[in-house]
């Protein structure tokens, strides 16, 4: 995924069809892994009602499902995710862009969890296991995307 073009309030970026079928590969694992919603804190927020935890964690499926919703949408229609010499030119409004940012870092997330929120940078191992491993490729691959939307959200110059 590279940035081809800024404009105001308009950014046009070259997918190959590897990075579209990555992005929309995580997007749908990361709904598979079923990301658990953050319990509510505990202090002032303590005295919400029993059922507040339910209607966040629901808000947050429903929030999901809609970047999730909105990012395939994208990607399979023509007239903004235009197919070219060597792969496809994606066109999103700076607020597009901001939701495929919200729903891969949310991706980032939860790959995060499923692997039970390792602290890896302060010694946290994680055994070798296939879904570890998985994860961690997903998360490193979910960053790339991240880092390359970061970039041009904040309005730096293209990577073409």
């Amino acid at each position: 995924m590279k940035l081809l073009a800024r404009e105001p309030g308009r950014l046009v970026f070259h997918l190959s069809a590897k990075d579209r079928n990555a992005i929309r590969a995580l997007l749908r694992r990361a709904a598979e892994v079923g990301r658990s919603p953050s319990p509510i804190s505990r202090g002032p927020l303590a005295a919400l009602p029993e059922d507040a935890q339910e209607l966040l964690d629901a808000e947050r499926l429903a929030e999901w499902n809609r970047f999730h919703t909105d990012v395939a949408t994208w990607l399979d229609d023509p007239a903004r995710c235009v197919a070219g010499k060597g792969g496809f030119g994606l066109t999103l409004s700076d607020a597009d862009a901001e939701i495929l940012l919200q729903a891969l870092n949310s991706a980032k997330v939860g790959f995060w969890e499923a692997l039970g929120s390792p602290d890896l940078e302060n010694g946290d191992e994680l055994a070798p296991t296939t879904d570890n491993i998985s994860h961690l490729f997903a998360i490193e691959r979910a960053s790339l995307y991240v880092a390359t939307l970061v970039i041009a959200l904040q309005g730096d110059q293209p990577n073409a």
